[in-house]
């Protein structure tokens, strides 16, 4: 019997509502594939739009023997050819003991000479041995090149989070050799950005070798489809006004359209596909919704970065983090609270449609929530304090989890670009969270 965990499945691969979304008429898995015959692809986009997903369904749907690397931040690109390596079955050590057993001298470092074993022309013994003295150690059987065990199936290497590899240099790098690798197997680079030229702006050896696909933002119309394919696996038919609220409070984000509709059918008390037919009408699972959306906020605990965010704009100079804080001033809103200038513009952030608002909008929500005007003057002032402390909220978390090397030079929860006099939310957690969590309402708790 399938369960409803088994269809929703937000961080995990969507087996039975996989949606193929479409560029230029054509499915972009489809076209990822045709590129791969020829070029290297690169997958690029904004966090958590389903770019890795796409590679596991092209690696599904092309039958390939796929060997995944997700990238950290390497300091060598030996480093990172250990990682490759490791996928594919070998040690370094053992890298380095197959040429030593054929008196092979290879030029370059861990990336050749697994290159080497890779297309066979380095022979593969039954063992790897390394003498001592008069001893002679015996090793485990070392793995024949994928070719060889599987000579009908095509390989791709998938490198995910690029951008994780903060050394220009090492990027440099290993770019370089992939080049050199493309030749043999099909690749896969995925990266968070904006810059279909990522790639060629750091190694300018790989123009004319690299085909750039954008996966953007999710239309409406494609979570819809990834509702309603998920429902009819349940045979559950969600009317399109209930798919539409759902999708309509993902905010761009499939895997917060997962969390959503499952967290629907839980309050439903859901849990495995109907026998007969469910209809689900709008009038019925109102109140059920604005529960589910509550949930789902408080399963992204976004809380702490919110606090976070508040304090560092109480510093004299949120970029460099000092230490002195500032009382700020405070206005009372409708809901009977008296809030700061960051917890006002926040909460007012909260009634956008979409996950942008423009100056103007948010003087227009300005006032209809707070009780007392606010200088046009200290809300730009506010935006550019929590622009400069939504970055920085990354940055402190991770320096104090001893996770720095992880850091991603793109995230941020949101951004305020002046010149546009338009503000963008780049984190959808963090919009679910102050629209349905309830805690953006008030003092901070």
């Amino acid at each position: 019997m399938i369960k409803v965990e088994d269809v929703f499945t937000p961080g995990r691969f969507p087996a039975h509502n996989y949606v193929s979304r479409r560029v230029d008429n054509k499915p972009i898995d489809d076209q990822i594939i045709d590129c791969l015959k020829n070029f290297i692809a690169f997958v690029f986009g904004p966090s958590k739009q389903g770019k890795t997903v796409l590679a596991e369904e092209i690696t599904r749907k092309g039958s390939y023997r796929a060997f995944w690397v997700d990238a950290r931040n390497f300091k060598s690109s030996d480093e990172f050819w250990g990682v490759v390596a490791s996928t594919m079955g070998l040690t370094i050590s053992e890298i380095v003991s197959i040429q030593q057993s054929k008196n092979r001298k290879l030029s370059g470092g861990i990336s050749a000479r697994l290159l080497a074993w890779f297309t066979g022309e380095i022979q593969l013994g039954a063992s790897s041995e390394t003498s001592t003295g008069s001893q002679t150690e015996r090793r485990r059987e070392i793995p024949r090149d994928p070719r060889q065990q599987a000579p009908d199936t095509p390989s791709l290497l998938v490198v995910d989070n690029f951008h994780y590899i903060q050394d220009r240099g090492v990027q440099k790098e290993i770019l370089r050799e992939v080049k050199n690798w493309s030749r043999d197997l099909s690749i896969i680079v995925i990266a968070i950005t904006e810059q279909a030229d990522y790639l060629t702006w750091i190694e300018g050896e790989l123009r004319g070798r690299v085909v750039p696909f954008a996966v953007k933002r999710w239309e409406i119309a494609e979570l819809r489809e990834l509702g309603h394919r998920g429902f009819r696996s349940l045979n559950i038919e969600a009317t399109d006004l209930v798919v539409q609220r759902l999708a309509e409070q993902s905010l761009g984000c499939p895997s917060v359209m997962q969390s959503t509709c499952l967290a629907l059918l839980r309050e439903l008390e859901i849990k495995t596909r109907q026998r007969t037919r469910l209809v689900l009408q709008l009038d019925d699972v109102e109140k059920r919704l604005s529960s589910a959306f509550y949930a789902v906020a408080k399963q992204y605990n976004m809380e702490t970065y919110y606090r976070e965010m508040l304090e560092l704009t109480q510093k004299p100079d949120s970029q460099h983090q000092t230490v002195t804080m500032r009382a700020q001033p405070k206005y009372n809103i409708r809901e009977d609270s008296s809030v700061t200038i960051p917890e006002l513009v926040l909460h007012a952030l909260k009634y956008g449609s979409e996950t942008w608002m423009t100056f103007q909008d948010i003087l227009a929500r300005l006032r209809e929530i707070a009780l007392t005007n606010v200088p046009d003057s200290l809300i730009r002032n506010c935006l550019n304090e929590l622009d400069a402390a939504s970055k920085l909220v990354w940055e402190t978390r991770l320096e104090r989890t001893a996770m720095r090397e992880k850091t991603d030079p793109e995230e941020a929860l949101l951004h305020w670009n002046a010149r546009k006099d338009l503000v963008q939310i780049l984190d959808p957690y963090f919009l679910l969270f102050i629209r349905w969590s309830g805690y953006v309402v008030g003092e901070t708790r």
